[in-house]
Formats: C-alpha cells, structure tokens, sequence
C-alpha cells in the first residue's frame, strides 16, 4: 500500500514547524491556507510530505478551528455557492448577506 502524502507549509517548515494545510477556495489564485502563519499559496508552493496520524489529526483539528473564517472568505471570494442544495449568484443576496460574512473575515483579519 502506498504511504498517504500531505501538504505542509514550506514557510513554517523552514522554521522547523509541520504545519498541514487546509486546501480551499477561500483566496483567489490559491488552493491552500496555512493555520499557522496565515498565508494562502498555491498548491505548488508548498511542502509535501509522508502523512502520519499526527498530522491527520492537527489537519482535521485545524480545519474546524478555522470553518467559519474560510467559509465566509470562500462566499466573499466566489460568484455561486451552494445554498441548501442549490445554486445561488453571491451578488443576488444582498447587503445584509455580505455584511454578514465581511463581519465574521475582520474577526480573523481585524485590519479589512
């Protein structure tokens, strides 16, 4: 059987760190987003590594830690998302909608 890989930021491992990165859509022109140091890269900027239980856990810790900033950063930074079951334009849902998920971004990026 052939050994599971993960993804792991190369500016943390360069300090020493294996930090697994949570693949989203949540910033434009990357795939992946760093708990640690807040960075998004592309997956080609990125470590990767043989997985361990260790990591599979501090990933699955970390991408619940982190659920509602990148799920409102992806509603932001998308024109469609699914809402129950069905596709709807982000720009049809109005103000309240926006304000809504810009409030919970500036929670985890104080300077928007």
């Amino acid at each position: 059987m052939e050994q599971e890989r993960i993804a792991i930021c190369y500016q943390c491992n360069s300090q020493g760190k294996e930090i697994p990165l949570i693949s989203t859509f949540a910033f434009r022109g990357s795939e992946v987003y760093c708990p640690e140091c807040k960075n998004a890269f592309g997956i080609f900027n990125t470590k990767v590594i043989d997985s361990t239980p260790e990591l599979q856990k501090q990933l699955k810790k970390s991408t619940k830690a982190n659920k509602e900033y990148l799920d409102a950063r992806s509603s932001l930074a998308c024109q469609r998302i699914k809402i129950k079951g069905e596709w709807v334009e982000t720009s049809t849902l109005g103000k309240e909608w926006r304000d809504n998920k810009i409030a919970i971004v500036k929670k985890y990026e104080p300077e928007l």
